[in-house]
C-alpha cells in the first residue's frame, strides 16, 4: 500500500532527573508567552486608544 510513514518522533524534549519536558508543554508555554508579549505590545500601542493610552493603564491606576 502507498502510505506516507508517521514518524516516531519522542515525546519527550528533554528530562533533567524524573522531571521529564514534553514537546506539547513546551509548545503550550512558547504560546502562552508570545502571547503575552503581543498583547503587551498591542496595549501599549498609543493609536489604538482614544486619548492615546489605554483605559487601563499602570499610570493611570496612581
Amino acid at each position: 500500500m502507498l502510505a506516507i510513514p508517521f514518524p516516531e518522533i519522542d515525546p519527550v524534549a528533554f528530562s533533567v532527573g524524573p522531571v521529564a519536558v514534553k514537546w506539547y508543554g513546551l509548545s503550550y508555554m512558547a504560546g502562552l508567552l508570545l502571547g503575552w508579549l503581543y498583547i503587551r505590545r498591542l496595549i501599549g500601542e498609543s493609536r489604538l486608544w482614544p486619548g492615546g493610552t489605554a483605559p487601563f493603564a499602570i499610570a493611570r491606576m496612581a
